[in-house]
């Protein structure tokens, strides 16, 4: 929980919202096994020591009709899984397969993963107030589909003399070697 908590202060919008949501229900799950689980499985010890049924509760066993050393055999959803269902799981075949299932349940999420594409748009995987968040939004707002192949330069000159040859010579020279420069 606490790891989760801390990193809902991530500055990725998609991994804080993920911690937040995964911290909430962890939470939420510890809550409900101290208190409701818990309340559960107390009232079914009281059942129990009233000699209560498994699935209709309100009913009691009668107690005459189990005498002697078979008063505790199992019934109902008890009796499925210690009679039945234990003795079948615990067969070597139904083991293996059940190892089996588990491992090719695993490879196929290992190859699941292999090949995710990725589907989260990635203008919202930037953290606010980056500037790729401003750049999406700017192409956006332009309606541009694709991003933007070439930037158009605007440069502002303050304090130039266009009178002067020198000046100007070294404006052209500057242009030249932006104009020749990979960017």
């Amino acid at each position: 929980f606490v790891a989760f908590a801390a990193g809902a202060g991530a500055s990725f919008p998609v991994v804080s919202g993920f911690c937040i949501y995964t911290s909430i229900a962890i939470l939420c799950a510890f809550l409900m096994t101290i208190t409701a689980f818990l309340a559960c499985v107390h009232l079914d010890a009281i059942r129990q020591s009233r000699n209560r049924i498994d699935l209709v509760f309100c009913k009691s066993r009668d107690p005459k009709a189990y005498k002697g050393s078979h008063q505790r055999l199992p019934w109902g959803p008890t009796a499925i899984v210690k009679v039945h269902l234990g003795p079948f799981l615990a067969r070597p075949i139904v083991k293996a397969l059940v190892v089996l299932s588990f491992l090719s349940l695993l490879a196929g999420g290992i190859v699941g993963m292999l090949h995710l594409e990725q589907g989260l748009p990635v203008h919202e995987l930037g953290p606010y107030g980056s500037f790729l968040r401003a750049y999406y939004a700017a192409e956006k707002k332009l309606g541009l589909e694709e991003p933007a192949q070439q930037l158009d330069l605007t440069v502002s000159i303050s304090g130039l003399d266009f009178t002067s040859a020198d000046d100007m010579g070294q404006l052209e020279q500057l242009t030249r070697d932006l104009e020749d420069s990979e960017y």
